[in-house]
């Protein structure tokens, strides 16, 4: 008797339940394809900040010695090293200081040989300043100097050399072999 309703049953609900199955299977693929995308901004943030923090290490370091300084900003790639001067508009964070952030271009367009030229479009229109803003998308620091503004792709590890001359911020840039 049993065996019969069983088969009634399964019968009847047999396919809603593997529609139903299949539905939970294809929502918990999305939950976890979404806190994936998730955790890897906050990991670009994170490294973006810890390049960051080791500029501005070695800029502070520039107060004692009158030699240059290196460092090299391995992370996040598809993101923009700036330099932002306060006699113009700069991000927020940098309270109307100098500053430096390290920005997400992700999905911006790059052509080779014009990157200055794209970089002072989006300095002019506001673009740049605009993701320099985003606490998720950008992280910044302000300095004590005066800076000449740049703009870099990180699409390779970027060796940069500082040194103070005439209270102002001197940085040379050498890009890896993508730059």
């Amino acid at each position: 008797m049993k065996s019969k309703k069983a088969q009634s049953f399964m019968a009847e609900h047999g396919m809603g339940l593997v529609l139903a199955v299949l539905a939970i299977g294809v929502l918990l693929f999305l939950g976890f394809k979404i806190y994936g995308i998730f955790i890897g901004q906050q990991q670009e943030v994170l490294q973006a900040q810890e390049s960051l923090d080791s500029i501005i290490a070695q800029v502070n370091l520039l107060e004692d010695s009158a030699e240059a300084r290196e460092v090299i900003v391995l992370n996040p790639a598809k993101w923009a090293l700036v330099s932002w001067s306060n006699l113009n508009q700069v991000p927020e964070s940098c309270n109307g200081k100098n500053c430096i952030c390290i920005c997400d271009q992700t999905g911006s367009s790059r052509l080779i040989g014009t990157i200055n030229d794209e970089f002072s479009s989006k300095r002019a229109d506001g673009t740049l300043l605009k993701t320099c803003n985003s606490e998720t998308k950008a992280v910044c620091s302000a300095i004590d100097y005066s800076i000449i503004e740049f703009s870099k792709w990180i699409t390779a590890p970027i060796e940069m050399s500082m040194r103070v001359e005439e209270a102002e911020l001197k940085v040379d840039i050498n890009m890896g072999e993508d730059g």
